[in-house]
């Protein structure tokens, strides 16, 4: 079994009926900031009053946001992946335009718990400013100068950049990695993900006392316990029977399940 989970949650929403693009808003712009997070942005067409704002990200989530914002932050985007996201201007009854832009997450590191990574992150030279991961303070610097004594097990070199040095990883050290002055990211960060074995898998039977010559399916449920959960990490899985895999053609294999 390797590691690695993606739950997609559908969300079903009734659209009115689209008028074209005509009045569609404008200066839609996505932008990836520090924190790991898309922050979208546009403005109203100069010629319409909207009603409602409808936005689409990768047609699988969809929501309303009032005619008063302008701006929409998604966080814990999965690294490498293309995300197109759609914001249409509505009135009560109809889509008066749609607008539509792109755009590509970093890809992560990927190391194993309790191995080593390294990596440096842009430092700059103003004021006080906060190394966070995920949220969470790790460090601080004045000037570009230290001024926090580092978490054991982290060794750090400052010169134009820091540079961050983890000799033996924990989940815990998983996360996005910025520089953040005033609860504002500054720089781009730097995604780590900690990889580790799934959970002790749970195999259940569809049928405990089957008939000989009759089918059973077996499931298989674990949980990737790599951090952050946002890994981008696919869960597959490998069926033995008495330590040898099985390819008989007696047996089907469906994601988790196996058919015999």
């Amino acid at each position: 079994m390797a590691d690695g989970w993606k739950i997609v949650v559908f969300v079903i929403i009734s659209l009115p009926t689209s008028l074209g693009d005509g009045l569609a808003p404008v200066n839609l712009t996505a932008e990836y900031i520090a924190n790991g997070s898309i922050r979208v942005t546009w403005c109203d067409h100069p010629d319409t009053k909207i009603h409602q704002y409808f936005v689409n990200i990768l047609d699988i989530r969809h929501f309303y946001l009032p005619n008063d914002t302008h701006q929409y932050v998604l966080a814990r985007t999965t690294p490498n992946t293309v995300y197109t996201i759609k914001v249409s201007s509505t009135s009560i009854t109809s889509v008066l335009g749609t607008s539509e832009t792109s755009i590509t997450t970093p890809t992560a590191m990927y190391r194993p718990v309790d191995g080593a990574a390294e990596f440096s992150l842009p430092l700059p030279s103003v004021g006080y400013v906060i190394l966070k991961v995920s949220k969470r303070q790790v460090l601080s610097f004045y000037y570009g100068k230290l001024s926090q004594t580092p978490i054991p097990g982290l060794s750090v070199y400052v010169n134009d950049t820091v540079t961050l040095t983890f000799n033996r990883l924990t989940t815990r050290d998983a996360g996005y990695y910025y520089i953040e002055r005033n609860l504002e990211p500054m720089t781009p960060g730097h995604l780590l993900v900690v990889t580790d074995a799934p959970a002790t898998p749970l195999i259940t039977s569809s049928n405990q006392s089957p008939n000989l010559d009759s089918f059973v399916t077996l499931n298989c449920q674990s949980e990737s316990q790599s951090k952050p959960i946002n890994h981008g990490l696919e869960m597959t899985y490998s069926w033995t029977l008495n330590g040898s895999r099985s390819d008989s053609s007696r047996f089907v294999v469906n994601g988790s399940n196996l058919m015999i």
